[in-house]
């Protein structure tokens, strides 16, 4: 597989991301697992994602390194391949567990990047030359991610609903607002 201009990524709930090969470059892949809610558990599943920190994965025995920031959805930062010898540079989004971006490695050469976000993986993650369609490519990553709406009504106490969303990315006016949104199921938004 070659990818000779563009990659790209898109993320999703089960974190794994594909990357294809491209300019030469073979595709990476690594593994990561989500934690699921214990039965009979009052929790929802996490409505939105923060992929923010690092992410390392390997491309045919190379490491790829991601380092990534997040607002909002709005999610930018860089991707360095095989120890600098080529380093790109992400501009995307996550939408719940979704990941898209474009990593620009130069000025000729992009990819767009798909993958589903987990706790603990960039899975099932698919790339594309942006300009060859016929040039993909799959790969995955491993790091840290972070829901940032709660899902049971514990997420809510000693201060966590200050840093928490609802599933829009407003923020819970107090406690009892953040603990409302988990027992409707969501159904309360925040505010």
């Amino acid at each position: 597989m070659k990818i000779s201009r563009t990659s790209a990524v898109r993320l999703s709930a089960a974190a794994a991301l594909t990357v294809p090969a491209f300019a030469g470059l073979a595709a990476f892949t690594a593994v990561g697992a989500s934690a699921a809610p214990a039965a009979g558990s009052q929790s929802l599943a996490c409505a939105q994602y923060s992929v923010a920190g690092s992410w390392t994965g390997t491309q045919d025995g190379v490491e790829l390194n991601w380092t990534l920031s997040q607002v909002g959805k709005n999610v930018t930062g860089t991707v360095e391949y095989a120890n600098h010898a080529l380093d790109g540079t992400v501009v995307g989004s996550v939408a719940g567990s979704a990941f898209s971006a474009v990593v620009t490695w130069g000025p000729s050469l992009a990819g767009a990047y798909t993958a589903t976000v987990t706790p603990s993986a960039l899975q099932d993650g698919h790339t594309q030359d942006v300009n060859n369609s016929a040039s993909t490519g799959t790969w995955s990553a491993a790091g840290t991610a972070t829901c940032t709406t709660p899902m049971t009504k514990a997420d809510c106490k000693d201060g966590s609903w200050q840093s928490l969303t609802d599933s829009a990315l407003v923020a819970f006016k107090n406690q009892g607002d953040c603990v409302s949104y988990v027992a409707t199921r969501g159904g309360n938004a925040a505010g």
